[in-house]
């Protein structure tokens, strides 16, 4: 790889990640930040997700998973929506806020990763009297 290449694609990474930690709640945890990918993934993706297969998604503990989740619930990043059967399942609503963030995030991401248009190459102008 091309050391600037590498040098350019480094520190856009560095610019989302220090984005993310300004605007996610990520806790200063790999797991919180996994969570946090994993629940934008499931909502932008329109998919249903109960707490169960939340906890059951990600490749950490239960309970390393349940204290960042908590944090996400009481500070109202995620809400609870009972099952309407079966009340003793929670489904996993984003809030507003989550929404809003993601949605700037995944700005961020787009405006940082997607390469600029090429520049056309400048019209010679020809004086009319040449014409």
């Amino acid at each position: 790889m091309e050391n600037i290449n590498a040098l350019d694609i480094l520190e856009k990474v560095q610019a989302v990640r220090k984005w993310a930690k300004e605007n996610l709640p990520m806790y200063e945890s790999t797991i919180a930040n996994d969570l946090i990918i994993f629940l934008a993934i499931e909502f932008v993706g329109c998919r249903p997700l109960t707490v169960k297969r939340l906890f059951a998604s990600l490749p950490y503990s239960y309970t390393a998973i349940r204290q960042h989740y908590k944090k996400l619930f009481k500070d109202g990043w995620v809400e609870h929506i009972p099952d309407e059967k079966d009340g003793r399942i929670k489904y996993i609503k984003p809030s507003q806020k989550f929404i809003e963030t993601i949605d700037s995030y995944v700005e961020t991401l787009h405006r940082t990763f997607t390469p600029p248009p090429p520049q056309l190459p400048a019209r010679r102008v020809i004086p009319p009297f040449l014409t």
